[in-house]
């Protein structure tokens, strides 16, 4: 009876009220998941201007960094930026919300989104990075101005493997210049957001005088200066002050003006002395000179064939003639090319090159550039190559290098001057061959700065003697280490 009675309910139901009832499958929504050979997030996805904003980069201008650097500053000396669901309270994302203030999105980075993209984690700082290069610039020499970025290395161990060697791990504000070129950064710190100090100039020194030029960003390690480990600038703005370039213009035109009524009434006058003398001139100089350009090639053309250039005459060395320096664009390399580098370098032992020239050449010959457009116009080559693998590549001291890499000797700490650039051949546990130019000549030496202080070690060779002097406190080779540097990709 149960059984009828429901039937005959569904039945009257379905007759009276035809719409409720479902035709097709319910499908139940739920969250998918990701499965692990799912492609990365492409990073165009990921730096993007909100398309809440209406604000545009082009029409970002100077005038609105103070605007920038006061709301920053009004942050100073508290704990962090306060409860917020947009933004970390970290360096990124006290970036983020200064920006933001001013209509300005520097990254779009939801929860759900995937944050690993070709193998490595990419950090709000990375990105910020690689908006300035996109949208901005991105450089190390110029003096940067207040409102721009400051990007820092190895400042902490973020991947927790007690190496440093993590890449983009701070960030901060640019608050003003002195005229020494120390720079004051306002950023959030384990302690709390407060302004520090930068000198790229004096990177190894803490005071210059009773000022303080570089503030400490590390605990422990050997490097912790600011200076240190700094990495670049970057910046996003693009426009000048409208108001101020209108109102130059226009003097620059009024001037413009009242030169060209000037040069007009000028060159009346004067071509009507020209137009009565250039008759004469020309007709005298034309006979002067035909006689002589004749009588010139007659005797230059005797005997000698049609030899007439200095190129072709024997003993002139064109090689000694200063030549432009070879410039190519700096980019990552792919770790197949180590060996090809080396054999390189060893196909240059015994030849002359000068230092700075070597691994420039030894580079180049595979199409690969090693000084970036900002230091193209350095006057110490090796000083451009230091902070070009810098700013496109990584320097480290603490890991462990690779065949290919080059090897940064330092003249004096603290100065501007490098005593040598080498490219490693091999390397045996902390034993590492280098090739380098010594005297002209390209040569083998040897380097390992856990004996640093000894020269051989049972018959053999473990740092090579840079300085022939006996009584310099400095003569080996693991003493005048300063870094390693790589442009091959992790």
């Amino acid at each position: 009876m149960k059984g009828i009675i429901f039937i005959s309910i569904f039945l009257a139901f379905s007759i009276t009220a035809k719409d409720f009832i479902v035709q097709k499958p319910i499908i139940f929504l739920t969250t998918p998941q990701r499965s692990k050979f799912e492609e990365p997030v492409l990073l165009q996805n990921l730096i993007k201007i909100n398309n809440t904003k209406k604000k545009l980069l082009d029409n970002l201008e100077n005038t609105e960094r103070k605007g920038m650097v006061s709301y920053a500053l009004s942050f100073n000396r508290r704990k962090g930026i306060g409860r917020s669901r947009k933004f970390r309270n970290d360096c990124s994302g006290f970036t983020r919300k200064v920006f933001y203030k001013f209509d300005i999105e520097l990254f779009r980075l939801p929860r759900k989104e995937l944050r690993r993209m070709n193998g490595s984690w990419i950090n709000g700082v990375e990105l910020i990075w690689k908006y300035c290069k996109r949208h901005g610039s991105v450089f190390m020499r110029k003096t940067p101005k207040p409102g721009d970025f400051v990007f820092f290395d190895n400042t902490h161990d973020r991947n927790k493997n007690k190496k440093y060697d993590d890449y983009f791990t701070h960030i901060g504000i640019v608050v003003k210049v002195d005229k020494d070129n120390t720079v004051h950064y306002i950023h959030k710190a384990n302690s709390g957001i407060k302004v520090s100090k930068l000198n790229t100039e004096y990177d190894n020194k803490y005071k210059k005088g009773k000022k303080v030029i570089n503030s400490y960003l590390r605990r422990k390690g050997k490097y912790r200066l600011s200076g240190q480990l700094v990495r670049g600038y970057g910046s996003i703005f693009r426009g000048e002050n409208k108001d101020n370039d209108k109102r130059v213009v226009k003097k620059k035109d009024a001037r413009k003006k009242e030169k060209k009524i000037e040069k007009k009434e000028n060159k009346k006058m004067v071509a009507k002395k020209k137009n009565d003398d250039k008759g004469k001139i020309e007709a005298k100089k034309k006979n002067d000179d035909k006689g002589k350009i004749e009588d010139k090639k007659k005797n230059d053309n005797k005997g000698k064939g049609r030899r007439s250039s200095a190129t072709s005459v024997p003993g002139v060395a064109l090689l000694h003639r200063p030549q432009p320096r070879p410039y190519r664009d700096v980019r990552l390399i792919s770790d197949s090319y180590r060996d090809k580098i080396v054999k390189k370098a060893v196909y240059y032992i015994g030849k002359r090159l000068s230092k700075e020239e070597f691994a420039i050449k030894v580079y180049s010959d595979l199409g690969f550039g090693i000084i970036d457009k900002e230091f193209n116009d350095e006057k110490y080559i090796e000083k451009a190559i230091f902070w070009s693998f810098k700013k496109n590549g990584r320097l480290f001291s603490a890991l462990e290098p690779k065949i290919g890499d080059l090897i940064f000797f330092d003249k004096l700490n603290g100065k501007k001057h490098f005593l040598n650039i080498a490219i490693i051949e091999e390397i045996n546990n902390s034993q590492i061959k280098f090739i380098y130019s010594s005297d002209g000549v390209i040569k083998r030496a040897y380097l390992n700065n856990k004996l640093w202080k000894t020269h051989k070690k049972e018959g053999k060779i473990v740092n090579s003697i840079f300085i022939k002097e006996k009584n310099s406190r400095r003569r080996l080779s693991s003493q005048f280490f300063r870094r390693f540097g790589s442009l091959f990709q992790k």
